[in-house]
């Protein structure tokens, strides 16, 4: 079952410890194929920091091994300053999909990590509103220049 998997991996971050910390570092997702997310994995927020100002081809999306995000990964942690610090950067898409189709914010939730979750919320909620405001112009100059019409029924 996907949830047992799920619960099992967010249960195993829950309880991790350094050496488990450098093991993730060290195999599962390199820090040279995947420096986010190994600064998500130990919430080093000043790190991702670092990174995402001087590497200039840095994919924050990228997906590691197992199909996470740098997000997704200080989600499950939950790492709120990674979290935080991931969704301050506009390269960091906020609803990107894990390989298993699980957004961060999804993971969140099912970790039951309520700052994690509110804080991707906002940073989604934040981002739609500057789309929705920022089409406005386009849309009213659209809908003027459409011609009146009456709707006849029956």
């Amino acid at each position: 079952n996907d949830d047992d998997d799920d619960d099992a991996f967010v249960d195993a971050a829950s309880e991790s410890s350094e050496d488990d910390e450098r093991a993730f570092a060290d195999a599962a997702s390199p820090a040279e194929l995947f420096p986010l997310h190994c600064a998500a994995f130990v919430n080093d927020a000043k790190r991702i920091r670092e990174l995402l100002a001087s590497v200039v081809d840095i994919d924050a999306n990228a997906l590691d091994g197992a199909g996470h995000t740098a997000l997704h990964v200080a989600a499950l942690r939950m790492a709120i300053g990674a979290v935080k610090t991931l969704c301050a950067d506009a390269r960091v898409d906020v609803n990107a999909t894990s390989a298993r189709g699980w957004s961060a914010l999804r993971l969140a939730i099912h970790s039951r990590t309520r700052a994690c979750a509110r804080a991707i919320w906002i940073e989604r909620e934040r981002r739609r509103k500057a789309t929705v405001e920022a089409s406005a112009p386009a849309l009213m100059e659209a809908i003027s220049r459409m011609p009146d019409f009456e709707l006849a029924c029956g």
